[in-house]
């Protein structure tokens, strides 16, 4: 059976979709990884969440469970780490199901285009 025109050019275009959402996600597992080992970092954090606690764009306040006067800098930094790979972990599922998404579409739109 011969294919339009219009079918080809759009089989193609998920493709090449599939193949950007495979490449930025393939990034976001390399980043997480990272975020998960060194959560003080900034890796693994969304771009305007990078920093630390000394950074004063991260979070100006500690997390209401935390009294900063009863706990040491020590405790607060543990509490910025767990989230660091909290979110490190979320990121890491999110990039994950992306990459067998993409590779779901890849797969089923270049077999259609091709059979």
């Amino acid at each position: 059976m011969q294919r339009s025109v219009v079918g080809s050019i759009y089989g193609y275009l998920v493709c090449l979709l599939a193949i950007v959402i495979f490449v930025h996600s393939s990034a976001g597992i390399v980043n997480s990884v990272f975020g998960m080992a060194s959560p003080a970092s900034g890796f693994g954090a969304p771009v305007g969440a990078r920093g630390g606690p000394g950074n004063i764009f991260f979070r100006t306040l500690p997390p209401p469970n935390i009294n900063v006067r009863e706990n040491s800098r020590i405790t607060v930094r543990t509490v910025f780490a767990g989230e660091g790979r909290l979110q490190a972990a979320r990121m890491l599922i999110v990039s994950l199901v992306l990459l067998g998404i993409a590779i779901l579409l890849f797969r089923w739109h270049w077999r259609w285009l091709h059979s």
